[in-house]
């Protein structure tokens, strides 16, 4: 049978990543990811809205952790993210939430065009 619970996500990192353990001691990653959205109210309407929304990402694959740190992958980056939503369960001052986040199984640092233009003009001048 086939996973139906696959996400595949583009947007920007919101914040920082944090590394945490588990209480078993597997060591992971977080960080929120920046989706933007941009859709028509009605469909003869020529007005776009535009949301934003914030998922929480889980990395717990230990190469893609290490990824990040090679990358330095911070606030602001474009990020390409490939897992499947998992839903948690918090209490909080006696009140129960539940919040949908990603675990990753694989991620992309994206490079935007002015940083591929800078890194062929480092690489040019030292060629």
């Amino acid at each position: 049978m086939l996973d139906k619970n696959i996400v595949l996500l583009e947007g920007i990192i919101g914040d920082d990543y944090k590394y945490g353990k588990t209480v078993d001691g597997k060591e992971f990653a977080t960080f929120s990811l920046c989706i933007n959205s941009f859709f028509k109210e009605m469909s003869d309407s020529t007005e776009r809205t535009h949301s934003q929304t914030f998922i929480r990402i889980f990395v717990y694959d230990k190469s893609r952790v290490e990824y990040l740190h090679r990358v330095n992958a911070h606030r602001g980056q474009r990020a390409s993210v490939f897992g499947r939503i998992v839903s948690h369960r918090n209490e909080y001052k006696g009140n129960t939430y539940i919040s949908n986040n990603v675990v990753c199984r694989d991620i992309s640092i994206l490079k935007v065009k002015e940083e591929l233009n800078t890194l062929k003009e480092k690489t040019n001048g030292t060629e």
